[in-house]
């Protein structure tokens, strides 16, 4: 064989190692993409945080892979994910009728219910038509405003965000807040209110919010592993634990 051919040939080998090697060296990386949705998934530094980002994190250690979580809008992440099937996965996802083929459901990782939160503890005792005479800070145009007109409310407060709920709770301009208790708490603390004077009163449970994946891209193997990972997660009682911290 020829210097050329030689040089040649020494090359191509070089390059094969360097595209093997990778594939060894660390646990498989998983894209997730994710909105932006506190205190589930939130931009932070020096990266994302929140319950879903220590559940997944908590997870990866179990399976033995690494979850890459990029906070995009959240059509945009749908979109990756679910219309373009980019090899992904995303969070938060809420499992309907409309979605059940366009994703491979991986595991639930939470439920958080909505209910009345506020500051009086009898809201505690009460159940939804008990407390129909109350008045209420709702989200505009929300799955919540529509849950509290089927349930006969009437004296209600529309707001467009979160955050002016919670000022409203705080000013006392409101005796109640119809919200996810996770994002009440995090809303309050955020207008500098302490969210552990908050009480959680009725409830109507909501479908869990999964971490899904672009159907039929990852092995079953992977997905195994995740869901294997997510039972001993809550079997331990690790699972509540980081919940818990929100």
């Amino acid at each position: 064989m020829g210097i050329v051919k030689r040089l040649l040939a020494g090359l191509l080998v070089a390059v094969a190692v360097a595209h093997a090697a990778p594939a060894g060296a660390g646990p498989p990386r998983i894209t997730v993409y994710a909105g932006d949705f506190a205190p589930y998934v939130s931009r932070g530094e020096p990266g994302p945080r929140g319950v879903m980002v220590d559940l997944l994190r908590a997870i990866a250690a179990r399976a033995e892979v690494r979850f890459d979580i990029r906070i995009v809008p959240w059509s945009r992440a749908q979109h990756l994910v679910g219309n373009a099937g980019e090899k992904a996965m995303i969070i938060p996802l809420t499992r309907s009728e409309a979605r059940e083929d366009t994703y491979d459901w991986v595991v639930p990782l939470l439920s958080d219910p909505l209910a009345l939160v506020g500051r009086d503890p009898q809201i505690a005792g009460m159940d939804l038509a008990d407390a129909r005479d109350l008045f209420v800070a709702v989200q505009a145009n929300s799955p919540n405003a529509m849950i509290l007109l089927k349930e006969g409310f009437r004296n209600f407060q529309t707001v467009t965000q979160e955050s002016s709920a919670a000022r409203l709770l705080k000013l006392n301009r409101v005796d109640a807040w119809f919200a996810r208790p996770m994002v009440a708490r995090a809303e309050y603390a955020g207008v500098g209110g302490d969210p552990d004077t908050l009480v959680v009163g009725p409830a109507r449970e909501t479908p869990p919010m999964y971490l899904g994946a672009a159907k039929d891209t990852f092995p079953r193997d992977i997905l195994n592993r995740i869901r294997d990972a997510f039972a001993v997660l809550r079997e331990s009682g690790r699972h509540a634990e980081i919940i818990k911290g929100y």
